[in-house]
């Protein structure tokens, strides 16, 4: 009783004395405010991101233009452009490129694949994994959303790979497909060509019979039951790249990401 009339004392407004069953409210009151009310907390400061800047180096107008409208909406700083593509490329964190700009940007030597996303509309997996090996870091598709495009820049500039889901996925795809060697790649880019065994013989300086070896191993990796089957298949699973040209990528030395076996 001595504490509750010394908190009365203390809890005096203007001098004025407080009846005890006021001071048993105010008690009440005070462990509710403790031990029942959720507590409330102030959300911590956002983190200001860091300002990025990006070049784009699209050959489609509309594309660029299209990017810069959206880039500059969510606050990146465009790299302005000059005759220079490469020394525009050295003032930006970020280049996105069509497929052939950002090739002949890695093919320069002056150009840092991890600093370049590619934006296309190429899908095939021959086209995926040449980008890859020749160092891209980033590659999208035409069509995908803004998060995505954003999300994409951030993770290049962090120094993370950033590829978009279709593209993911047919490399995913492309890891459980049957493998082909350089020479059945040639024999398969011959048959697109419409050429008969004879002339794929010719052609590659091969016995005929052993075209046919090649072709008979061809279909049935790909599971077709016909020279034109195949074709299909191979358009459909990206071992084709978009000018149908295996030949070129089959004959280079050194291991290939575009999942052929060596021989």
């Amino acid at each position: 009783m001595a504490t509750l009339r010394a908190l009365r004392t203390r809890l005096d407004c203007r001098h004025a004395a407080i009846p005890l069953c006021n001071v048993f409210a105010l008690r009440s009151l005070f462990y509710c405010s403790r031990h029942l009310l959720p507590e409330t907390t102030v959300p911590p400061a956002t983190r200001e991101l860091p300002s990025i800047r990006v070049l784009i180096c699209h050959s489609d107008p509309l594309i660029a233009a299209g990017v810069a409208a959206t880039l500059q909406e969510k606050h990146f700083q465009l790299v302005s452009q000059t005759s220079d593509t490469i020394g525009r490329f050295c003032s930006a964190d970020v280049a996105i490129a069509d497929y052939d700009s950002g090739m002949r940007l890695l093919g320069s030597g002056e150009v840092p694949g991890e600093r370049i996303i590619i934006l296309t509309h190429r899908y095939s997996r021959t086209s995926i994994c040449d980008a890859l090996e020749q160092g891209v870091w980033g590659y999208l598709l035409l069509g995908c959303s803004v998060e995505e495009l954003v999300q994409s820049i951030r993770s290049v500039h962090g120094g993370t790979r950033a590829l978009g889901p279709q593209v993911a996925a047919r490399i995913a795809e492309s890891l459980v497909l049957p493998l082909l060697t350089p020479r059945e790649s040639e024999v398969l880019h011959q048959i697109i060509l419409g050429l008969s065994n004879k002339r794929i013989a010719l052609e590659l300086s091969l016995s005929e019979g052993t075209v046919k070896a090649h072709v008979k191993s061809i279909l049935a990796k790909l599971g077709a039951i016909s020279r034109t089957h195949a074709v299909t298949l191979a358009r459909r699973y990206g071992i084709l790249s978009e000018e149908g040209d295996l030949s070129a990528r089959s004959a280079q030395p050194g291991p290939r990401l575009h999942f052929c076996a060596e021989t």
